[in-house]
């Protein structure tokens, strides 16, 4: 996480010790990832300031992207916006940013029960995140006064042509909470029925995590995925489930097929 730019090369993936990081939590362990992830983007984001001046397309477009469903009310089209954080983080990368997180997995996490375990309530969440204390996903957008619209970025000042683009063609710093603008959030639950079937600690994220819109809607890019349901009801206690392979002489069960395709190992990294 910590990548010094004096090792950095720019478009140069042999100076970078890895291509990519997965940070995956289970359980409290998803609580503890939620957390170094914030602190640890919060730190990078200083560095920021040192990126190569350049233009910024990918991050204007994924702006464009929140910004349209949080004034629109309409539902954000994750397969969009994932492709539009993998953009976005590789532009950023190119302009020397040591932000090479792709990927936060979350399995089992009681941070669906955020507004108790993090919050006094529902409205403490929102407020919280309002303020950028709990980051979302999408990152909390603000109005810049400069363009007259809302980013989770903002124009460091200095000198300029008046005619300059500060949307796309100039560069922006993500502010301290963005990291969910540069890497995906993918959350494995298992419904529970009756406390002891499925997994009652774990749930959706996609409204506890959202940004909220401007229209009162919640903008998630969030891919929740509800694993090991069963055709009635769940198996019995499945909160140490997610990775057991069960019969090994059988095709992977659908659950750790999930989480293959989360984690995505054999891609390219970038």
């Amino acid at each position: 996480m910590g990548i010094g730019h004096e090792a950095w090369q720019p478009g140069s993936k042999e100076s970078l010790p890895y291509e990519r990081i997965v940070v995956v939590g289970h359980s409290l362990g998803s609580i503890i990832g939620y957390d170094i992830l914030t602190h640890a983007f919060a730190r990078t984001n200083q560095s920021f300031r040192q990126v190569e001046k350049a233009a910024q397309p990918a991050r204007n477009a994924l702006e464009i992207l929140v910004r349209e469903a949080s004034e629109t009310g309409q539902e954000l089209d994750l397969e969009k916006f994932v492709a539009a954080q993998d953009g976005a983080r590789a532009e950023l990368i190119g302009l020397r940013s040591p932000w090479i997180v792709s990927d936060f997995i979350t399995l089992g996490a009681p941070l669906t029960h955020a507004e108790v375990l993090m919050a006094k309530d529902v409205e403490d969440l929102r407020t919280q995140q309002a303020q950028r204390i709990l980051p979302t996903c999408p990152p909390e957008l603000e109005l810049d006064l400069t363009t007259k619209r809302e980013h989770f970025t903002y124009w460091p000042g200095g000198r300029r042509d008046k005619d300059d683009d500060i949307e796309a063609a100039f560069t922006r710093i993500p502010h301290h909470a963005a990291h969910f603008g540069y890497t995906r959030w993918t959350n494995l639950y298992s419904p529970s029925q009756a406390i002891f079937w499925g997994d009652i600690i774990s749930g959706p994220l996609a409204e506890e995590f959202g940004t909220q819109g401007r229209t009162g809607n919640v903008v998630s890019g969030i891919k929740d995925v509800a694993v090991m349901t069963g055709d009635t009801r769940p198996p019995l206690f499945t909160h140490t489930k997610y990775w057991d392979l069960g019969d090994t002489d059988e095709p992977p069960p659908d659950h750790v097929v999930a989480l293959r395709k989360a984690l995505d190992l054999a891609r390219d990294g970038g």
